[in-house]
């Protein structure tokens, strides 16, 4: 008897994964998924494949980014929660992550990325032309129940960035960012610009953001020294011009 209910059990768990593998479409996870993603002003469209394999368009602000492939664990999905790896692959932009969602926190882990920079101005409205290339590696970060990022560990470089309205290098941008205090702090800085730049940066909950930037010209940068001297006033004894800035960063 006990045999013949275990078998009996076993028969339909295998029954019901073959169904759940090969029968649920990919509206299923999307729909969950654009649940979360509306938060930030970002939906998963024209979706083809299942729940577990599956591709679609990443719309973000009105924006397509790209292709957003997906492998998903079925088990997780059946408690509510979403496991999945992800791709994105788009002309200014590619990225691969793991993420792990419920109710509450959406969990990012081994983000790896790349975006045009004119992209990223662009998506983030920021009153400013700046060209290069961004690179990510994130070990792990967070996304709260609203869409605002609650924390982040790893480091972000931009290659070549240089302010094309100014005729500025800023050469290699590296920032580093950890936890803190239910919060995010980073610290950044360059080389080979045409300007030595240093600073740190702090970002906490619905967005806010907090930016302290200390900027010296290198030798025979007159112009650049004239140019930050009417804008941010007379350097310090060092010779760096300081800036600080603070706002809520656009979701």
């Amino acid at each position: 008897m006990y045999l013949r209910v275990s078998a009996a059990v076993l028969v339909f768990l295998l029954s019901y994964g073959g169904f759940l593998a090969a029968g649920v479409p990919a509206s299923w996870v999307t729909h969950r998924l654009n649940t979360r993603l509306a938060r930030a002003n970002a939906s998963v469209v024209d979706v083809h494949g299942t729940a577990w394999h599956g591709s679609g368009q990443l719309d973000y602000a009105r924006n397509t980014l790209g292709t957003l492939t997906w492998t998903t664990s079925p088990w997780p999905l059946l408690t509510g929660r979403l496991s999945a790896f992800l791709r994105l692959k788009g002309s200014d932009v590619t990225a691969r992550a793991r993420v792990s969602a419920g109710r509450g926190n959406i969990v990012i882990s081994d983000l790896h990325g790349r975006a045009a920079l004119p992209l990223l101005v662009r998506l983030a409205q920021l009153p400013t032309a700046l060209n290069g290339t961004l690179v990510a590696d994130i070990p792990a970060a967070t996304v709260d129940a609203n869409g605002g990022l609650a924390s982040a560990r790893g480091r972000v470089e931009a290659h070549g960035a240089r302010l094309s309205d100014l005729g500025v290098n800023l050469g290699i941008l590296v920032l580093k960012v950890q936890p803190s205090h239910g919060g995010i702090r980073g610290t950044f800085t360059n080389s080979g610009g045409d300007l030595r730049i240093r600073g740190n940066l702090t970002l906490g909950e619905a967005g806010n953001y907090s930016l302290h930037a200390t900027l010296q010209p290198g030798r025979g940068q007159n112009q650049l020294r004239d140019g930050l001297a009417a804008v941010l006033g007379a350097p310090d004894a060092q010779g760096r011009y300081h800036y600080d800035a603070s706002g809520r960063l656009r979701r």
